[in-house]
């Protein structure tokens, strides 16, 4: 329980634990009510992540994504993997069926891309939010940092898009992964396992 930063009163706070590979990294703090909105418009923020470094190099949902892979494969199923933002976004596409992982923010770096294709997938869907952060973490996603600015030749990672086939979907205006239906994921998984 926390105090509210704008009605000083007590709120629920949730906490997601973050895991990869069996091994706990951190955690995403979540507020339980609706945000307020500031004098400008802006909502305010309801996830905050625990500090370190930790949030760079991880994927929400990994280890549960690892297991329904693994489950898939035992049955002889081809893997989609969906590629999406946030908390809210990674808990309603796995909870409708699909796998899926969240890049915790937008930050796309070599080490997500590992963690990605340590999913083994046969195909990725990429469903990051229609803004102007989800649209480049999708474009990093897709081709890489080769063409960002002041990226030291070391620190260069190829997108998704070389090393296997990839969806991009885009949602219209305030719509995002968080506001799929069970019938639209599994519409979008069919539709993604047609293609390999």
């Amino acid at each position: 329980i926390g105090k509210d930063r704008v009605t000083g009163k007590e709120r629920i706070n949730l906490l997601f634990p973050v895991s990869v590979h069996g091994q706990d990294v951190g955690f995403i703090r979540a507020i339980h009510n609706k945000p307020h909105r500031t004098k400008e418009g802006k909502k305010e923020l309801t996830y905050f992540n625990m500090e370190g470094e930790w949030a760079s190099n991880s994927l929400f949902g990994f280890d549960v994504a690892l297991r329904r892979v693994h489950i898939l494969r035992r049955l002889g199923k081809k893997v989609v993997v969906w590629v999406v933002e946030g908390p809210r976004d990674t808990m309603n596409v796995a909870q409708h069926g699909g796998v899926v992982v969240g890049l915790i923010g937008s930050n796309v770096n070599a080490r997500k891309i590992s963690l990605i294709m340590d999913l083994d997938p046969d195909v990725v869907i990429i469903a990051t939010d229609n803004d102007p952060a989800g649209d480049h973490a999708a474009l990093l996603l897709l081709g890489g940092n080769k063409n960002e600015k002041d990226v030291k030749k070391e620190d260069i990672f190829k997108g998704l898009d070389t090393l296997i086939s990839c969806i991009r979907l885009k949602f219209k205006e305030g719509r995002d992964p968080a506001d799929l239906s069970r019938q639209q994921v599994r519409m979008f998984n069919k539709k993604a396992r047609r293609r390999v």
